[in-house]
């Protein structure tokens, strides 16, 4: 059975798992303030979940190989399980492209739906759907093995 969710639902419901089972996310907002405020708010709902890094940049300046780097660097040294991007347009290629470089187990770009949701609060949809194949690839492997994975 095929289910469409939205990148908004997939971000809340992704951020109600990680802080399930025990996982760190890095955001990474395409706005200025995004992810500060989306983490605020994380942290707000999930007073247990732990978001050991975030920055906000513009996506027009990931071309910049120094603003890659610094980026690339901050995430590195987090030490997150899960990367949850807000970069628009240009997030999931800059991800692809990045993905060894950044030697996280999971990144997801879930589009303006950070951004969305730091601005309003939207509380997302029904926890009810679930990510099988995630929390049971997240869930099977202990926190260094997943760096050795990637």
């Amino acid at each position: 059975m095929h289910h469409c969710v939205s990148r908004i639902v997939f971000y809340r419901q992704l951020c109600h798992a990680a802080a399930d089972f025990g996982l760190r996310l890095f955001l990474l907002g395409g706005k200025p303030h995004a992810a500060g405020i989306a983490a605020a708010e994380i942290a707000a709902q999930y007073p247990q979940i732990e978001i050991p890094g975030l920055m906000s940049t513009d996506a027009s300046a990931l071309a910049n190989p120094s603003e890659r780097d610094r980026i690339v660097d901050a995430v590195v040294r987090a030490e997150p399980d899960i990367l949850i991007s807000g970069l628009g347009s240009f997030g999931d290629r800059w991800l692809a492209e990045n993905r060894r470089l950044l030697g996280v187990p999971v990144s997801v770009d879930v589009g303006s739906a950070l951004d969305f949701d730091s601005r309003s609060g939207y509380a997302g949809g029904d926890l009810k759907v679930l990510f099988p194949y995630l929390l049971r690839t997240l869930s099977s492997h202990s926190h260094g093995s997943w760096r050795q994975a990637a």
